[in-house]
């Protein structure tokens, strides 16, 4: 929980940003099906081995669950 989650577009490098909620779960608006982007996670107590991760958007995207080890 309260892990920020950042994603950027590809085509003009705008980063928009997300926290998780108690579940884990986190929900990013205006996100723009067919564009090319890159999600990555930031925490200073845990690094995820799935971070960065990129994909292109469809219209039911759903993302990867990214699983933090303690430093």
């Amino acid at each position: 929980k309260n892990v920020v989650v950042r994603l950027l577009r590809a085509s003009d490098g705008r980063v928009v940003s997300s926290m998780t909620n108690a579940f884990g779960y986190f929900r990013f608006d205006q996100v723009t099906t067919g564009e090319f982007y890159v999600l990555y996670v930031q925490n200073k107590r845990y690094s995820f081995a799935d971070s960065p991760y990129s994909f292109s958007v469809t219209d039911n995207y759903v993302a990867p669950t990214f699983v933090g080890t303690l430093r």
